[in-house]
């Protein structure tokens, strides 16, 4: 049963292209190519509009669209039985994006990330840093849902969607270094019942992290 398991967890693959772009206000096909039964999609930006997908003949592609030039993120993931499968990102870029002001200076964060970042050899270290992003902007969301009572709840969400999106060597350092920066910042006890103030300081924490690795290049 184990080896079973196995076979379909490696099987079951989603795969988007890097990156589509589309007119204002126009509707964008976003096709995947896939052995998964169903796809969710997952808008992680906000601004772009996904047309409910229950409502098209085939779940493996998505309709979007948006009349604010920018760039958006489009997270896909599917199943076959119950082991779901690794998500992929699309990037979407709508018209043509205003340019992004530069900070005029970097945090300590940024500075000991972007370090770490440029000392890793892997070559597909800005995927993965951009993945892992998705990963915190997603939990700066969960952070304000009511149902999440506890941090343990919290933040056992975020390590699962980290074991979705990356391997346990993949960025290490980094992550090994934005976990003690969020256990200094946030109350991280696992039975720690989250506050209205709680819920802001994460969700803010969060951002900041997912804007600091969206950064890197």
């Amino acid at each position: 049963m184990i080896s079973l398991l196995l076979a379909l967890a490696f099987n079951q693959s989603i795969i988007l292209p890097e990156n589509i772009t589309g007119r204002p206000g126009s509707f964008i096909q976003v096709e995947c190519k896939t052995d998964c039964k169903v796809v969710e999609w997952v808008l992680l930006d906000s601004g772009l509009e996904l047309f409910p997908v229950n409502l098209l003949a085939n779940t493996k592609t998505a309709v979007v669209t948006s009349t604010t030039p920018g760039v958006y993120r489009l997270l896909a993931y599917g199943a076959t039985g119950d082991i779901p499968s690794k998500p992929a990102i699309v990037t979407i870029t709508i018209g043509t994006p205003e340019p992004q002001p530069q900070p005029a200076d970097k945090s300590e964060i940024y500075r000991r990330i972007e370090t770490l970042f440029k000392a890793d050899t892997d070559a597909e270290k800005i995927t993965q840093a951009k993945a892992y992003a998705g990963v915190f902007r997603a939990l700066a969301a969960a952070a304000g849902d009511e149902k999440i009572k506890t941090a343990g709840e919290l933040f056992k969400i975020g390590s699962i969607a980290a074991t979705n999106v990356l391997t346990e060597k993949q960025i290490t350092s980094i992550r090994d270094e934005i976990g003690g920066y969020l256990n200094s910042k946030l109350n991280t006890e696992v039975a720690h019942l989250l506050t209205a103030e709680d819920r802001k300081k994460c969700a803010y924490e969060f951002l900041t992290i997912a804007k600091i690795l969206e950064a890197l290049k």
